[in-house]
């Protein structure tokens, strides 16, 4: 009568070395690409060269969190308006501008768009400076709902409109 076999233990099957990550712009996307594709990446290739610095202003990040956050920017609070009579005419051109220009408020008159679109009639003005130094954007912030919004300004011309957090160059 034979012995019974120990029971040995299995190997494990051997795994391929990790790659190293690659250096460079990311590859193309197998397989066909369609028009919306490159719509999307013509649109983000603009809105980057938009958000660049030769433009005027420091470079933005994607998102509001991103903003406060950077280690490369200073974000400092300079105001907070409650209602149409506290808001200096300046900040009250660029809030009526950029609310033209995003298109979600039929508003005509910064009274309208303080009781019609901002919650509270609050805006929050700060400026975003890039920490080695230059000219200062002027971020208009605001909540509409549960949503934060507002438009960023360098030398009083509307430079992002921020939806949801994002960051959109215009």
């Amino acid at each position: 009568m034979k012995a019974p076999r120990s029971a040995s233990p299995r190997k494990a099957p051997r795994k391929a070395p990790a790659k190293a990550p690659t250096k460079g712009p990311p590859k193309a996307p197998a397989g066909p690409v369609n028009a919306d594709q490159i719509d999307r990446l013509r649109d983000r290739d603009k809105a980057l060269a938009a958000a660049s610095p030769g433009l005027g202003g420091p470079s933005l990040p994607g998102s509001t969190m991103e903003l406060l956050e950077s280690r490369t920017l200073s974000v400092k609070r300079l105001a907070t308006h409650i209602g149409a009579q506290a808001m200096p005419p300046e900040i009250a051109a660029m809030l009526m501008e950029g609310v033209r220009r995003e298109g979600v408020s039929d508003a005509s008159t910064l009274d309208e768009v303080l009781s019609g679109y901002i919650d509270e009639g609050t805006v929050d003005v700060y400026s975003v400076t890039d920490r080695k130094g230059g000219a200062a954007d002027t971020w208009l912030r605001f909540t509409c709902g549960d949503t934060e919004v507002g438009y960023i300004f360098h030398a009083g011309a509307l430079k992002a409109i921020v939806g949801d957090q994002d960051i959109n160059p215009v």
